[in-house]
């Protein structure tokens, strides 16, 4: 079946382009995202000020409708805690409460892999609303071997995932080779690969060629994660990348 993200089909031969939006420009950041190519929003809802808050929760949801409203994008919503390199302060279970409030207006959620507790409360919701579930694996100091993320990959599709996500950080040009050879061999399946920081900003607008099924950029004044590209520059490189195909 083919998987979706609201109305946007996404596979293979149909990569998408994420923004991923902070929130003290949000507004301003997502419509330029959008302007530039941007086919979702990431709305990182960690970056949001009482998000451990469950009193500020219905304000907060305010907000998220009236970007909805102006920008008609999907919205990826994703909640990291510290140990996620994320800014959540809370515990579990307001992390779980939080993502739950938020969930009638999400398209897909971003959840870790191994944030068990919060994954176990999430995806039943997920599933009964038609909402796409990433299920995210980060390493923002290594790259495991190829046999340990593969094994990731198995585990994320086993425990619910419509998608399955690994962001790693390359030491080595090596590693970055070895990433795009795992893309290519999980081409068929619903997947996205991502090498962070300098040495792995190709795989941004490379591993989409290859079976990633996502890559995410940034359009405000600073990437959200180590190695992110501008939107703009992502599409305009993609397409004439993709002409050559």
């Amino acid at each position: 079946m083919t998987l979706r993200i609201g109305s946007l089909e996404i596979s293979r031969d149909q990569a998408r382009i994420v923004a991923s939006v902070g929130y003290e420009r949000r507004q301003a950041e997502a419509q330029a995202a959008m302007r530039e190519g941007a086919d979702i929003l990431e709305l990182r809802l960690d970056f949001y000020p009482g998000i451990d808050d469950p009193l500020q929760l219905p304000s907060l949801e305010k907000k998220i409708e009236t970007l909805r409203g102006r920008t008609g994008a999907p919205l990826l919503l994703t909640i990291r805690g510290r140990q996620e390199g994320g800014r959540f302060p809370g515990d579990e279970a307001r992390r779980g409460e939080a993502y739950c409030a938020f969930l009638r207006h999400a398209q897909a959620l971003d959840v870790e892999l191994n944030a068990r507790f919060v994954r176990r409360v999430v995806t039943r919701d997920a599933k009964a609303r038609g909402v796409a579930l990433i299920l995210s694996y980060h390493d923002f100091k290594g790259c495991p071997s190829n046999a340990r993320l593969q094994d990731l990959i198995e585990r994320g599709f086993r425990a619910g995932a419509d998608l399955v996500k690994l962001a790693v950080t390359p030491r080595r040009p090596a590693d970055v080779v070895r990433l795009l050879d795992l893309t290519e061999r999980n081409a068929k399946r619903d997947i996205v690969i991502i090498a962070m920081g300098a040495l792995g900003k190709v795989s941004r607008v490379l591993f989409p060629l290859f079976g990633s099924r996502l890559t995410y950029g940034y359009a405000g004044r600073d990437a959200v994660a180590p190695g992110q590209m501008r939107i703009g520059a992502m599409r305009r490189i993609m397409r004439e990348m993709a002409e050559g195909k």
